[in-house]
């Protein structure tokens, strides 16, 4: 899977990339083969102010799907890591459910 990380105005040392980038394959392991890329995006909103302002945003492309998009801000990086990537894993199967429903609706159209 490949992941591309960006930050603005944040320091993500090695093993929270690392582990931003394990927990995010085991959350998408049930559509991995069909994620082409992922990006993720960092940014400090308030700078050294401090308060909630660490913000983050994932865009997974996945194959004849629009592009899955998820947003969370937070003080803590490696909460807001965790939560991230868990929203992203419940958005990425959700609306793979909703994709296998939608092939498998019947009308019930002359249906007596």
């Amino acid at each position: 899977m490949n992941i591309a990380i960006r930050r603005k105005g944040i320091r993500l040392a090695s093993d929270l990339q690392a582990a931003l980038c394990q927990r995010l394959e085991n959350a998408l392991t049930h559509v991995q083969p069909r994620v082409q890329r992922i990006q993720v995006f960092f940014a400090d909103a308030n700078g050294r102010k401090g308060g909630i302002d660490k913000m983050c945003r994932v865009v997974a492309h996945v194959r004849r799907q629009p592009a899955l998009v998820v947003e969370d801000r937070d003080s803590d990086l490696r909460t807001l890591i965790g939560r991230i990537c868990e929203r992203v894993g419940q958005v990425a199967e959700r609306r793979l459910d909703r994709s296998r429903n939608r092939g498998s609706r019947c009308s019930m159209a002359g249906a007596n």
